[in-house]
């Protein structure tokens, strides 16, 4: 019959894993015990916990997935109007404005001619129509 038996060496390298696990989680709980310390102490210097704590989340997060997150909370909040009385909410509005906007090509409008530097005069005009093959001339 297999198995793990009492003197085995199986059992010692499961006694073996079961300690480091039971010493890695003793250290997790002191870290967390040390984490609410710190945040105590944040909280007693004035700082709101539910705050540090979001930014917390943020910055584990990478930043195309912060951006993303970032521009769906705007436009969530604009459809609610909640942007508008912030004194940010206009600069949040044209963000989210310009995130909507598909990409154009940017293209000149047409020149206006000048009325005296473009018009030819009735010398050019005949002068340019005497030049043409087969004109009269």
């Amino acid at each position: 019959m297999s198995g793990i038996g009492h003197n085995s060496i199986a059992a010692d390298r499961l006694r073996s894993f079961i300690e480091r696990i039971e010493k890695l989680e003793e250290e997790r709980a002191a870290i967390a015990q040390d984490i609410k310390e710190v945040k105590l102490e944040a909280k007693s210097s004035g700082f709101d916990i539910k705050t540090i704590n979001q930014i917390l989340k943020i910055r584990k997060m990478e930043a195309a997935d912060r951006e993303e997150q970032e521009a769906l909370l705007d436009t969530y909040k604009e459809a609610l109007g909640m942007l508008s009385d912030t004194p940010l909410g206009a600069s949040a509005i044209d963000r989210v404005a310009q995130s909507r906007r598909q990409p154009t090509r940017k293209t000149r409008p047409p020149a206006e001619p000048d009325d005296d530097s473009d018009a030819e005069t009735d010398d050019q005009a005949e002068s340019t129509a005497a030049a043409l093959p087969g004109a009269p001339g």
